[in-house]
């Protein structure tokens, strides 16, 4: 690929990306230039057309999307919906309507079946909802599927048996509702959206979303769009503030993702598994492949993670049989952070191959293999 070739190839990419690679380019030297474009260059290179054309219209969509989403501040969009467990009705008048709450803080859930972070994450947020049932309204609203069967369909699916199209009927919406509602066990009265994805659509919810709404009818808190902005600590967090009460500060990472204590650097180590790694791993969404770059920096490892879907900065370490790293990375979805944790196989001089488990923010985790690129 020619330096002009890659050129427009980065240009191609949605910005976000795009913008990372150029702020990665500025103020370094020529060497550290150069492999930072081969890295990018094999990133490319390995993408399809396909991907590229899927990465594009996906971070366009987001954009547009976001825009549209209610401010901090501004009134909340006012509904009027059906009760999962209530008269069937699909418009106006169907059951709660969220202007009558005023007077108290409303935490709002928007999901869906066929969503694995909305899945993984109910567990928590049924913590949450008992933790603060008395003073605030909760509730799960039920929007359009995310991955229907007629749709984009991912492996994990087959692979948990929740396997549904995208329902025509409001018939159809209140049976996957009710099988959702009773496979992860939610404790919180579930809302259902109309057949016109209207509550969706003006709270900008796929896949899914958490809002917090203050006594006045205003919103409090928007999370970011999942499955990167999705998290349930921010959430309560929003909604200890509404009560009053102090905000929960984020336990440290005291561990790596396979829960063992962190490791303390060691240079030897982090030298046996510095190089480049094609790494193919398990997440909420199906099976990933990715390209890492690690270096040493005496026991610590620094690099580069790259993915179809995005890339992100690597920091971690390695000692003994052991090495683990965090990676923050951007895609069209926003910023997340992936946690890996693995024991390594080699001799005294060389790693060749890794493995071990990754947590995926406030997810569920996975598990993922490495091999020497």
């Amino acid at each position: 690929m020619t330096s002009q070739d890659l050129a427009e190839q980065i240009n191609a990419l949605p910005n976000q990306m795009r913008d990372r690679i150029m702020e990665r380019l500025e103020g370094v030297g020529e060497e550290q230039r150069a492999r930072v474009l081969e890295r990018v260059a094999r990133m490319i290179a390995s993408m399809t057309p396909e991907q590229r054309e899927h990465l594009a219209e996906a971070r366009k969509f987001m954009v547009q999307r976001n825009a549209k989403a209610p401010e901090i501040g501004d009134p909340v969009p006012d509904f009027d919906l059906a009760l999962l467990d209530g008269p069937l009705q699909d418009g106006a008048g169907a059951g709660v309507r969220l202007s009558g709450l005023k007077g108290r803080p409303v935490g709002l859930i928007f999901g869906s079946y066929t969503w694995p972070p909305f899945r993984h994450q109910a567990g928590r947020l049924n913590d949450i909802y008992n933790c603060y049932r008395d003073d605030v309204e909760f509730f799960v609203v039920y929007i359009q599927e995310a991955h229907p069967s007629d749709g984009w369909q991912t492996p994990i699916h087959e692979h948990e048996d929740v396997v549904f199209a995208q329902p025509e009927t409001m018939e159809q919406r209140v049976e996957i509702a009710q099988a959702c509602s009773l496979d992860l066990g939610l404790a919180m009265p579930t809302l259902l959206d109309a057949r016109s994805n209207e509550v969706d659509e003006a709270y900008t919810a796929l896949p899914d979303r958490l809002y917090v709404v203050d006594e006045d009818g205003r919103i409090a808190y928007r999370s970011g769009p999942g499955p990167m902005g999705f998290s349930a600590n921010e959430f309560e967090g929003a909604i200890r503030a509404q009560l009053g009460l102090e905000v929960l500060e984020s336990e440290p990472q005291a561990a790596g993702a396979d829960g063992r204590p962190a490791i303390a650097g060691e240079p030897a180590a982090a030298e046996r598994v510095q190089g480049s790694w094609n790494v193919v791993f398990q997440s909420p969404m199906g099976q990933r492949e990715a390209t890492l770059e690690l270096r040493a920096d005496g026991g610590a490892l620094e690099g580069t993670w790259a993915t179809a879907m995005g890339v992100g900065e690597v920091s971690g370490a390695a000692g003994g049989d052991r090495v683990e790293w965090t990676v923050s990375i951007e895609g069209p979805m926003g910023l997340g952070q992936l946690a890996f944790s693995a024991t390594v196989t080699g001799d005294d001089v060389t790693i060749d191959e890794l493995a071990g488990e990754v947590q995926f923010g406030s997810f569920a985790g996975g598990t993922f293999s490495g091999k020497r690129a």
